[in-house]
């Protein structure tokens, strides 16, 4: 890749990045229609979809790493014309993908109910997430599947593929949630459960064409029986890439995972505003991950060629474009807090609380780009490890500590002081790592 100054840089990543916040949008529309809905049939059935939420992301974010991954390993190959290793690749990662979820899900499919007692679920609540997570468990499969073929083509500069893909999702997902929650028609009423279905549908649907698309050679990587085979080489390679990469996300997520124990002494209408607010926040890096993964393609094809100052001119543009989008959101959100739970819930002690950590965390949102975009460039260059060491660092080193000692002082809103604290210095120190660390370095 030749060198690009900045004005074509910035338009080379608005180039790669529109189709996906497009579709990002799309699915941010649903996410939030479906935390609407939700909210309307209750603080438990809000506060059960918040818990199952937080567990889920514990996989989500790990699949984010696995696309990472598969975004380093198919760039570094087509920047490389290393086009003879590249079906054999996407099988390895499609396959690695598809058995990990399988794992995740069923052990937790077998553990289920003890694990959302542990997190406080009770009474309804636990009812609602009984019905809700196996569904959702059975859609991880899906989606783990959708999101590799979704990094595939991004990674070989194909962003409107994607683009249709995730709205056709949205779209089925935004029609039949509203019939199947509350059975309009001739569905029946299914409340949380209902979410859970529609978001299966959507995604059954959209890895059957997918997977067409790949055999058939559409996307410019095809498929062919004679790939369909288990590679221990190429998996080791892809392996080595990705386990740390998801280890970012088990790292990052465990964290909530240890908020959500802590808060579940609260109640249910202190879990609910809990979990709207990381809901917005993945409404926020939702905008984030298209800018980063862009920046990202570019990390790798730069890698792959050996150009270095494309690598650093992509980063620091992604975080600056990714940036004015943060600094906005952050305003909005410490302006006009309280109007913004309502929206989701008319729960007076739901929005008290809601609207106490939205203001408190408003500020953090500045600097989640920097973490959203450093690990995209870290992982697009095969240094996944060095996210694993941020993690910690800013959330079991300064946000699980503080969570446990700040509300022995400053009562409840002592923790939503210590998630807030947490974001800023992960966002800090990601800053830190890109610009004092060997990244550039790792091979593949």
């Amino acid at each position: 890749m030749e060198h690009v100054n900045k004005n074509n840089m910035l338009k080379t990543i608005i180039a790669l990045s529109w189709p996906m916040l497009l579709a990002n949008n799309v699915l941010n529309g649903a996410a939030m229609f479906d935390l609407f809905l939700i909210g309307k049939l209750g603080v438990s059935e809000l506060a059960a979809f918040s818990i199952c939420g937080i567990i889920l992301s514990v996989y989500l974010t790990m699949q984010g790493g696995m696309m990472s991954g598969a975004i380093a390993v198919v760039s570094r190959f087509l920047g490389g014309k290393r086009h003879s290793e590249l079906s054999s690749g996407v099988v390895q990662i499609i396959l690695f993908a598809f058995t990990i979820a399988v794992i995740f899900s069923s052990v937790l499919f077998v553990f289920l109910e003890e694990v959302l007692v542990f997190f406080g679920a009770k009474g309804q609540t636990l009812e609602s997430s009984m019905e809700y997570l196996p569904v959702m468990l059975i859609s991880l499969v899906m989606m783990s599947v959708f999101f590799m073929f979704v990094s595939i083509v991004r990674a070989a500069g194909d962003s409107i593929t994607p683009l249709k893909f995730m709205s056709l999702a949205a779209v089925i997902n935004i029609i039949l949630d509203p019939l199947l929650i509350f059975g309009i028609g001739p569905f029946p009423e299914m409340g949380l459960k209902g979410a859970a279905i529609a978001n299966l549908t959507g995604f059954i649907i959209v890895d059957i064409i997918a997977l067409h698309l790949l055999f058939s050679g559409k996307t410019g990587i095809k498929i062919e029986p004679r790939h369909i085979k288990f590679n221990p080489s190429m998996m080791t390679r892809f392996i080595r890439i990705v386990i740390p990469a998801m280890a970012q996300g088990f790292i990052d997520r465990g964290s909530y995972l240890i908020l959500l124990k802590i808060i579940s002494a609260y109640g249910d209408p202190f879990i609910a505003a809990f979990g709207i607010i990381n809901n917005l926040t993945m409404f926020l890096k939702r905008f984030g991950w298209p800018i980063g993964n862009s920046g990202g393609v570019i990390v790798g094809h730069s890698l792959g060629s050996g150009s270095k100052d494309n690598v650093k001119l992509a980063v620091k543009t992604s975080f600056i474009l990714y940036t004015y989008i943060t600094a906005f959101f952050s305003i909005v959100c410490f302006l006009f807090a309280g109007p913004i739970i309502k929206i989701f819930t008319s729960d007076s002690s739901v929005i008290a609380y809601g609207a106490d950590f939205l203001r408190i965390f408003a500020p953090a949102y500045i600097l989640i780009g920097a973490g959203v975009v450093v690990f995209t460039a870290f992982n697009s260059a095969g240094a996944t490890g060095l996210p694993n060491i941020i993690n910690l660092i800013a959330f079991y080193a300064i946000q699980i500590p503080l969570a446990l000692a700040l509300p022995q002082y400053m009562g409840e809103s002592g923790i939503f002081w210590a998630v807030s604290i947490g974001a800023a210095s992960h966002g800090a120190v990601s800053l830190f790592f890109m610009k004092f660390t060997p990244w550039m370095d790792k091979r593949i």
